[in-house]
């Protein structure tokens, strides 16, 4: 006996009324509330309980046969059906009055269960306890219909993460003239309406795989299939339809992210880069000069030559060669290869990091990865703890995981030495244990200090760097921009607003 059906049972009955039983092989059952209020209610409940016994009896008439009964020995017992697929085993009375007693008594569970499930999850709607297969039926059908949405629902997570691999493509077609959009529409879309119908017909076959005697009276439209198709066909044929227009979508949005947060960027790579009027090795052999330029680009983004040593440059030719890289490199790998929706703070700094470790190591590194998985703030910044062997590199990663995780904000830069960040150290940028030991995760990334205290202290410390402030080495017109911008953004982050109070006492001093 299932206690927590006949609690749920119990409390059905008004306060101050006992619940009637029925009583089967010295167990008592709690009869419905429902059939109390009938004046023959236990004569209903009676019919419900065995109605299998009518459904024995609709088998032989179906086959044209009449319907065959076994009496008890004594002859005293009321005579009962015998089951169609019963003729011919051999069996007493007993053994028939058992089958239909456990059959009887697998329904009422089925059903009060069902009923207690289907109250529980949704409280505004009213549902019946009543034993008979009918109403067993519509419960089953009720919370299959559950099941359909919970598998839409669950299916739905699985093709948004496909979808921007299909949206790539199709984007990509506009370029490939041996690609047919129309065709890879058609195809992606009746892949997916199978799939996810598939999908939901599983979920509910599953619901209906204990309990055989009621699915075999499943209308022979098949219910299930319709409820599946009712309720995901309208999403996929939206989503069919609009695969190109969201691919469209995706990348007009982060083209737009990328012309909002365009000075933004102009701020942060010259402040880890440091700038150098005159040619120098960079410590790999590799030319630089200005705000870490190895190449130079003409005005439309194509290479024009190499740095060589002699060159020289001034702040406005170093800003120009990175702006050109921004147009020429960035902003096409936002449009083209970020499948997610950007803000500016991960939009800056997947600028910042791109430019940092150039486009090809990019692509192939985890922050991108993790960017195209929709991680942001904290998740995507610790990516780039993974290049903590070099202490310069994850100096200037420090800088970028701050912004990344809107603790500053770009224009808090310009007051700060230029390359200031380079006096800090790998103890400084990143947390440790009490035993001054790395602290580091199961992935074997770390996490950047972004504590309040931590981020102070290690501000306070670029402050003191010799450098001038970035500010003098960025054209009128870009520091016009940004602090446009920072007086329509007049709310800052905790730490930001800390950070800007540590400059004015500066200043006053």
């Amino acid at each position: 006996m299932d206690n927590n059906v006949q609690n749920f049972l119990k409390k059905q009955y008004p306060q101050g009324k006992n619940p009637s039983y029925f009583e089967i092989s010295g167990v008592s059952y709690i009869i419905p509330y429902s059939y109390t209020k009938e004046q023959d209610g236990f004569k209903t409940f009676k019919a419900d309980f065995f109605d299998l016994m009518r459904r024995e009896e609709e088998k032989y008439t179906k086959r044209g046969k009449n319907p065959q009964y076994i009496s008890s020995v004594e002859g005293k017992k009321p005579k009962i059906i015998i089951p169609y697929s019963w003729q011919s085993k051999t069996f007493t009375y007993d053994m028939v009055c058992k089958y239909f007693l456990e059959k009887g008594l697998k329904k009422y569970n089925h059903a009060t269960r069902l009923c207690m499930e289907l109250s529980q999850k949704h409280p505004d709607e009213t549902f019946s306890s009543l034993v008979s297969r009918q109403n067993l039926r519509a419960l089953q059908l009720r919370d299959l219909k559950d099941e359909v949405q919970k598998t839409v629902a669950d299916f739905k997570a699985c093709v948004q993460k496909a979808e921007h691999i299909l949206a790539s493509a199709v984007q990509k077609t506009t370029n490939n003239p041996k690609w047919d959009v129309t065709k890879l529409r058609v195809k992606a879309k009746r892949y997916l309406i199978n799939t996810l119908i598939a999908g939901a017909t599983i979920g509910g076959i599953a619901k209906f795989a204990g309990h055989r005697e009621s699915a075999s009276e499943t209308p022979k439209e098949n219910i299930k299939l319709e409820i599946a198709k009712e309720q995901t066909t309208e999403f996929i044929e939206q989503l069919a339809e609009n695969t190109e227009q969201k691919a469209l979508s995706v990348a007009e949005h982060n083209l737009n992210v990328f012309n909002a947060a365009f000075n933004d960027m102009i701020c942060v790579i010259p402040f880890v880069e440091d700038y150098r009027h005159a040619c120098y090795n960079d410590g790999y052999g590799v030319p630089t000069i200005g705000f870490g330029t190895t190449i130079y680009l003409d005005k439309d983004g194509k290479k024009s030559g190499r740095v060589r040593y002699g060159d020289k440059t001034t702040p406005a030719k170093a800003t120009e060669q990175v702006e050109r890289y921004l147009k020429s490199v960035v902003k096409p790998l936002f449009q083209e290869q970020v499948h997610v929706k950007m803000d500016n703070k991960t939009a800056t700094t997947t600028a910042m990091i791109c430019y940092l470790l150039g486009e090809t190591k990019f692509k192939k590194s985890g922050f991108f990865q993790a960017l195209n998985e929709g991680k942001t703030g904290a998740e995507l910044s610790k990516e780039l703890t993974i290049y903590r062997m070099q202490e310069g590199v994850i100096c200037r990663n420090y800088v970028a995981a701050l912004i990344c995780e809107g603790i500053i904000s770009p224009s808090d830069l310009l007051d700060l030495p230029i390359a200031s960040c380079y006096s800090l150290n790998r103890k400084d940028a990143l947390v440790h244990n009490e035993h001054n030991q790395l602290q580091k995760e199961a992935n074997n990334l770390a996490r950047f200090k972004t504590s309040k205290e931590d981020v102070q202290k290690n501000l306070e410390k670029m402050r003191k760097n010799r450098n001038k402030p970035l500010r003098d080495y960025l054209p009128p017109e870009i520091l016009q921009k940004v602090r446009t911008k920072v007086a329509s953004n007049a709310s800052a982050s905790r730490t930001s607003t800390a950070f800007l109070t540590l400059m004015n006492e500066h200043s006053q001093s």
